[in-house]
């Protein structure tokens, strides 16, 4: 599920900030999970227009 995968780089990224990896290895965690976050946000409004709200 979506919300799982954010969930783990969430994760991923604050261990990451925690130990002070590189900023490119932070940045792609970051990016990754804000592409998931438009996923589920897509998914919805598609929800949502289902449902006619």
């Amino acid at each position: 599920m979506i919300l799982d995968d954010i969930n783990i780089l969430k994760q991923k990224l604050e261990k990451q900030i925690d130990t002070n990896e590189p900023y490119e290895e932070i940045y792609k965690t970051s990016v990754e999970i804000d592409k998931l976050l438009v996923e589920y946000y897509s998914s919805l409004n598609d929800v949502k227009k289902d449902l006619n709200c």
